[in-house]
């Protein structure tokens, strides 16, 4: 197997893959991927593999919708050019709305101007919730939105998840369990993952090659780093296992055909926290005011030695701490 090939098995491949898995495809639905980076030109790739019967990416930068649109034969959108994103999905899509949805954009997601401020910039909000709000807004009734969402939902987003029943998956990539499978793929010759390789970088840059990928420059798809030892080696080709894996002591010894890709510790049982003789610390005794959390209302068995809050900056925050972390009237009054 090619040298890039293999490191990509280890990266944007299986996450790629496995998002597209936890959609549950069937034969014929519609998924739409917001995100043309490395994991969602993955991610649209390899619902061909599922049996999609159309595959629609959405981003803003015109050059991966291109390479994605060659690379993984989808259509492909820019939503500035969008009035309402979830009006053009659903008018595109004959109003019935997407089967599947990913997210391969996460909390970095583009959104208005309070929402960049407080989810990118401040982080009061553990991200934005842009793409979500677009997912649940035109997603068909009982459909499957997942990949890699960690914002923080807005009201009318929850209440269109419950309305309509959609189900929502996001999960860490189970790489191991998907190398056999994606080995097959790139071996066959129906996924080749390094023809998404734009850049190869030594490792002593890596800043630059990170500024590169981050700001979208010189049409930066996917950025390979180079370590010194392996740069004179770096055009040989890795010697062929595809005959001989299976031989290797262990090779998918982790691979389980039943297992539930959403329940990936479904059969776990806390067997290695057996022995573990941990005992809480006294509590140590309260003699000044502390603050909590609402969320953490309990006292650490220690926390140190503290001053009580005093004057103007301690009734701020007192009335901080009446208020939930996720919450503006917590954090504005912090900061």
């Amino acid at each position: 197997m090619d040298p890039d090939d293999a490191v990509l098995l280890t990266d944007v491949f299986p996450t790629g893959y496995q998002a597209a898995e936890m959609g549950g495809i069937q034969p014929g639905d519609t998924v739409v991927i917001f995100g043309a980076g490395p994991v969602g030109i993955m991610a649209a790739k390899s619902s061909w593999l599922f049996g999609a019967g159309r595959v629609i990416v959405i981003d803003e930068v015109n050059y991966r919708l291109e390479f994605v649109r060659d690379y993984a034969q989808c259509e492909v959108f820019n939503f500035r050019e969008m009035d309402d994103p979830v009006v053009f999905i659903k008018k595109l899509i004959d109003w019935i709305g997407a089967d599947v949805c990913i997210d391969a954009v996460g909390a970095e997601a583009r959104g208005n101007v309070l929402q960049t401020i407080t989810g990118r910039k401040t982080l009061l909000q553990a991200g934005l919730a842009t793409v979500l709000g677009h997912q649940l807004g035109q997603e068909r009734r009982y459909g499957v939105g997942c990949g890699r969402i960690r914002a923080n939902g807005q009201p009318r987003t929850h209440r269109q998840r419950s309305e309509k029943g959609i189900t929502i998956r996001a999960n860490q990539t189970a790489v191991k369990r998907h190398l056999p499978k994606l080995i097959d793929h790139i071996q066959s010759g129906r996924v080749s993952p390094q023809a998404i390789i734009t850049h190869r970088v030594p490792l002593e840059e890596i800043a630059d090659a990170y500024h590169i990928f981050s700001e979208k420059l010189d049409n930066c798809i996917k950025t390979v780093l180079i370590p010194p030892s392996a740069r004179v080696q770096s055009q040989t080709t890795m010697e062929n296992l595809a005959a001989k894996y299976t031989h290797i002591n262990g090779w998918g010894i982790d691979v389980d055909p039943q297992n539930d890709p959403t329940y990936p510790l479904k059969y776990h049982t806390a067997i290695e926290h057996d022995g573990y003789s941990w005992e809480r610390p006294e509590q140590q005794l309260q003699n000044v005011e502390v603050l909590q959390s609402i969320e953490r209302p309990s006292l650490p068995a220690v926390f140190g030695t503290s001053v009580a809050p005093q004057g103007l900056s301690g009734q701020i925050r007192r009335f901080a701490f009446k208020y939930s972390e996720s919450n503006y009237g917590h954090w504005l009054p912090l900061l």
